[in-house]
């Protein structure tokens, strides 16, 4: 095998694995973010975002690489001390808890009536969002949260991708129609403030990766 190609093998999972955490659920916030602040204020505030999350990564990276760390923690030892390597430590564990509880929060909102249709059982409501999420996070994610090798996430990974695209392209048809009208012209919002608040931290995450 060429060098290019084991190259190319050996950076094919992380790379999926990475465009799945960048892109993540962030893409389907968007249309409600937009909705809130206004497509133009909205578009604004996502290309600062970039900006910001593309600075700050290379600023990361020539740190790293000029004293020579290969991870977030060390290098903020190096820069800091240990107590900014322990206040690092605690912001990733507190990042990680949190996105698994609003993970869990939009699961425990869409999935148990998707499983009431599905299946036909009559269960309460609560028993039956309680009994999903039990078996989601027993099955599903601690299984994968046991794995010693991130790299072995790439089908879950690919899966995830081929889910999104699949969901863009059919809303890019189910909106075809009301776009070729023009009805949507009268109710666009180029600009509100209101929603700055409650959508620039779904924003700061857009390009960020997320557990």
């Amino acid at each position: 095998m060429s060098p290019a190609g084991g190259t190319m093998k050996g950076t094919f999972r992380p790379t999926i694995n990475l465009g799945n955490s960048v892109i993540g659920v962030s893409i389907l916030a968007m249309p409600y973010c937009l909705k809130s602040c206004g497509v133009l204020l909205g578009v604004l505030l996502l290309i600062l975002s970039a900006f910001l999350t593309t600075w700050s990564c290379n600023m990361l990276v020539k740190a790293a690489w000029v004293v020579r760390r290969m991870s977030y923690e060390s290098l903020a030892q190096t820069a800091f001390g240990k107590q900014g390597k322990l206040c690092v430590e605690l912001s990733i564990i507190g990042l990680n808890i949190g996105a698994c509880i609003a993970f869990f929060v939009i699961i425990g909102d869409l999935a148990p009536p998707i499983v009431a249709t599905t299946t036909g059982v009559q269960w309460s409501p609560g028993f039956l969002r309680a009994f999903t999420l039990v078996v989601l996070a027993v099955c599903v994610a601690l299984p994968l949260a046991l794995l010693r090798n991130v790299d072995n996430l790439s089908a879950i990974s690919m899966a995830s991708l081929a889910f999104y695209s699949a969901l863009i392209i059919q809303l890019l048809f189910l909106s075809l129609s009301n776009f070729s009208s023009g009805a949507w012209w009268s109710n666009l919002i180029l600009w509100k403030w209101d929603g700055i608040l409650k959508c620039l931290p779904i924003f700061s995450l857009a390009f960020a990766c997320h557990p």
